[in-house]
């Protein structure tokens, strides 16, 4: 996801196992293997080629498979893996006490030099121009931590349907979208009741206009 902008979030939910535990009297999680009955009878669940066609033996491909030795899995992610430069990576070879840290700026490569933002209800970016791995930062502008799911995983209850991540962006007709409150200067302050709505409102009204200067106080008064 790091590098591909069009992968969802919702990829965070379909790793297992996701249990910290085995629950009592339980299995675990339930996860959806190939050949299925079901799934079958409508040529899904199945091993497919290149081409994306079934195997017209299922059970015949499946035993002329074999292992892939672990130098294989090594050569083939460092041909296909930039972790060593990606902020993934990175995180993993930092200390535990050091995760929390900022970590240094990526310079990504091929940006284009300039780029045009139109701002209307919405941000929206054209992506054509645009590298994979910016889009991917970009959409992490508007990406936040799900509370509902974490919650449901500390009670140890399915958090099957709830999304570990909400990412209000969205990709269509070639442009990226984005809320207007990714801008500093734009944007809904929501919050529960008595957070303090009102105070956080007049405070960034003084500094964002009568530190400019420009207004009429004696016109505010009245």
């Amino acid at each position: 996801m790091e590098s591909h902008a069009g992968l969802s979030f919702d990829s965070y939910d379909r790793f297992f196992p996701n249990q910290d535990i085995m629950p009592t009297g339980g299995f675990g999680n339930l996860i959806a293997l190939p050949l299925q009955y079901g799934p079958r009878k409508s040529s899904n669940s199945e091993f497919v080629d290149k081409n994306f066609v079934s195997y017209p033996d299922q059970w015949s491909f499946l035993v002329s498979l074999q292992r892939m030795k672990m130098e294989r899995v090594y050569e083939y992610l460092q041909q296909t893996d930039s972790s060593k430069t990606s902020e993934a990576g990175l995180k993993q070879e930092l200390k535990p006490w050091e995760k929390g840290l900022p970590l240094a700026q990526d310079i990504i490569i091929d940006c284009p030099s300039s780029i045009t933002i139109v701002l209307a209800n919405r941000i929206y970016i054209e992506t054509k121009t645009l590298p994979q791995t910016l889009l991917a930062h970009l959409r992490r502008l508007a990406s936040f931590s799900n509370p509902v799911f974490f919650k449901t995983q500390a009670l140890r209850f399915s958090t099957n349907g709830i999304p570990r991540f909400i990412c209000l962006a969205n990709i269509e007709q070639g442009y990226l979208n984005l809320p207007r409150g990714c801008f500093d200067d734009v944007g809904v302050l929501h919050a529960p009741t008595a957070f303090g709505k009102t105070v956080t409102a007049i405070n960034l009204w003084i500094k964002h206009f009568l530190r400019s200067g420009g207004l009429n106080l004696i016109g505010w008064k009245n």
